[in-house]
């Protein structure tokens, strides 16, 4: 007996000390690279907000014209007209400063994302930083980051018409590929809070467009289309997969729509079960990557969402289940590999999965 718990007593010491370097250390080792790297050599995305406020404040529309090759480079700003306002003020910056302000922000918006959604745990914010999605955003100076935030502070406010109307609003209008979201609130028979978002999306688009005197408007629905058609192969779309696997390109898209319908239908249906407002946000997610016909491994970042919801706790599927992703890309993009985005499909249904189970009790 005394053998035993001699040979049992470090092991609890030794979990520890693996811990507070895997999650620890590691994370906080990557993170000081990515600052030091990230802002100079990649922050894509950020660059092209930059000169979208720069244009701004210049008084010039931040849109392309639409054209192909031009969309082909991937480094025009195709946003709604409310994202190169609020990047305006970065725009008066110097670069370098503008680029560490928004590299803070983001990791803060991780942060602040799992605090919002009462997760404790240390580990959790550790394994967070270690995610393939996590450090593609981070490292592209991608918005995703704050799209998480948004879609936690829908969840956490969501019986505050004002407040998950607003956000809803906020994170549709920046990225609209989150509509589902609205349906999520119709679903969860939150209706007040539904027409806040979609009304005051519409008020603030609409604004926003007047106070960049409507330059690019007539165009945008066809830039968009050109943008899809350029981009979509690139990603881990739905479609992206279908046309991976050699189906006709109305073929992929219509595949793609059908099993977007079908998870909305599934949102509808498991709203009205116990638990339903999480189940329904799980399914309003799978929807919103299903009928975007671009999607990037940096807009996974969005399924920590609903697995911080449910796994509050540090477990094994907060290392496990993303994992794949790192296999998938190593540039965020799948470069059309069918196999790749298969993989990240896959990965992001264990993920949605894993939030959709019940919850743990803590």
């Amino acid at each position: 007996m005394t053998t035993l718990a001699t040979t049992a007593a470090p092991l609890p010491a030794l979990r520890r000390s693996l811990e507070r370097v895997g999650l620890g250390l590691l994370p906080l080792g990557v993170l000081a690279l990515l600052a030091a790297e990230s802002p100079r050599r990649y922050f894509w995305d950020f660059r092209v907000f930059w000169r979208a406020g720069e244009d701004v404040l210049a008084g010039r529309s931040p849109y392309p014209a639409p054209d192909a090759a031009v969309l082909a480079h991937q480094s025009s700003f195709v946003y709604p007209p409310e994202t190169a306002l609020a990047m305006a003020p970065l725009s008066l910056l110097p670069y370098g400063l503008a680029a560490a302000i928004f590299f803070v922000a983001l990791v803060g918006a991780l942060g602040v994302t799992l605090w919002v959604l009462d997760v404790r745990d240390w580990r959790c914010y550790g394994a967070t930083l270690l995610m393939a999605p996590v450090m593609s955003a981070v490292a592209n100076g991608a918005i995703s980051c704050f799209l998480a935030l948004g879609v936690a502070l829908a969840w956490r406010y969501r019986d505050s018409w004002p407040r998950a109307g607003a956000v809803a609003a906020a994170v549709i209008i920046a990225k609209v590929f989150l509509w589902p979201l609205a349906l999520w609130l119709v679903a969860t028979r939150r209706y007040a809070a539904a027409a806040a978002a979609v009304g005051g999306g519409i008020v603030v688009t609409l604004v926003s467009w007047a106070a960049l005197g409507f330059a690019g408007l007539t165009d945008y629905v066809h830039l968009l289309r050109l943008l899809s058609k350029v981009e979509q192969a690139e990603g881990f779309s739905a479609v992206a997969l279908g046309l991976a696997i050699g189906l006709p390109e109305t073929a992929a898209h219509v595949s793609a729509i059908a099993s977007g319908v079908i998870a909305l239908i599934v949102m509808f249906v498991v709203a009205r079960r116990r638990d339903g407002d999480r189940l329904a946000l799980v399914a309003a997610l799978a929807a919103a990557i299903l009928l975007s016909p671009i999607v990037w491994l940096h807009y996974f970042v969005l399924l920590l969402v609903p697995l911080a919801i449910a796994r509050p706790r540090f477990g094994a599927a907060w290392l496990l289940l993303p994992l794949p992703f790192w296999v998938s890309s190593t540039s965020g993009q799948s470069h059309g590999h069918g196999a790749l985005i298969a993989l990240a499909l896959l990965t992001a249904s264990a993920l949605l999965v894993a939030g959709a189970r019940e919850r743990e009790a803590w």
